[in-house]
């Protein structure tokens, strides 16, 4: 079994809104840049029971697996620059 951990969400969503999700079985070209950097905001997990059983794993997944690299820890500094960028506070209020 596998859930998820977090709510995914565009950089236009001012809370965690299903409206505004970035689905795991969508293509990564769906997601939404701004000004050409492709931005997901991680809300607390809106949907009690999202998770995936050993079917979840099957021929579609493996034919194009995930390939997910994280490249660097970001400072706080620039941590702090996105949030305000997004008038996002960390703990997950938005500012509008």
């Amino acid at each position: 079994m596998d859930e998820a951990w977090w709510h995914y969400s565009n950089h236009r969503s001012l809370t965690a809104d299903i409206g505004a999700s970035i689905w795991g079985e969508a293509s990564v070209l769906s997601i939404e840049s701004l000004d050409g950097v492709q931005v997901i905001v991680l809300w607390p997990p809106i949907v009690a029971s999202r998770m995936w059983d050993s079917a979840f794993f099957g021929p579609p997944l493996e034919a194009l697996p995930p390939d997910v690299v994280v490249e660097e820890e970001l400072s706080a500094e620039n941590a702090r620059s996105w949030f305000d960028r997004l008038e996002i506070e960390p703990g997950g209020r938005r500012n509008c």
